[in-house]
């Protein structure tokens, strides 16, 4: 489908029956959907792309439809930041999902993700080709502005700073 309200009426179904992997690796060898559909995946992930994520397991799928489903990033390497779980870090199990606002990256890390295990404040220069996307218009709206990482491409991440535990 071209248009973002004809494939919206499937992601409801795609979700009730858990078949995000599926889809996400059938999607990952498709060509670029037009720009209605990718702008419509593109809020929808800012939205919902860390269920999709923890439902997937698997980041290299995620990172590879990605890649065909949301707008392409167009810019330059970028300093960014993430506030990230510690337990996610020491694991390396990071989030896909940067600022280049290191007020917002730490106020996820003191916040959301400081529950269960405290949270870390990290930072990272990301060469173009690592980006995925850059702000969609909802995360614009949102005020987190996120782009979208593919982390494995990422040479080195630095821990500027932990937080407590909360909740």
């Amino acid at each position: 489908a071209d248009n973002w309200n004809s494939v919206e009426t499937v992601i409801a179904e795609i979700e009730t029956n858990k078949m995000w992997a599926q889809v996400l690796a059938a999607l990952a060898e498709a060509k670029r959907p037009s720009v209605s559909v990718s702008n419509g995946f593109h809020t929808l992930w800012t939205v919902k792309g860390h269920r999709i994520r923890e439902q997937v397991l698997n980041d290299t799928i995620v990172v590879d439809a990605l890649r065909v489903l949301l707008p392409p990033y167009d810019g330059n390497s970028l300093e960014l930041y993430r506030g990230e779980n510690r337990n996610r870090w020491n694991r390396m199990q990071l989030g896909i999902a940067w600022t280049k606002d290191k007020g917002i990256a730490e106020m996820f890390a003191r916040g959301l993700n400081a529950i269960h295990g405290g949270g870390v404040l990290l930072s990272t220069f990301a060469p173009a080709a690592a980006i995925i996307a850059g702000p969609g218009g909802h995360s614009k709206y949102l005020g987190e502005h996120e782009y979208v990482v593919d982390q494995k491409l990422l040479s080195k991440i630095i821990c500027l700073a932990e937080y407590p535990e909360i909740g």
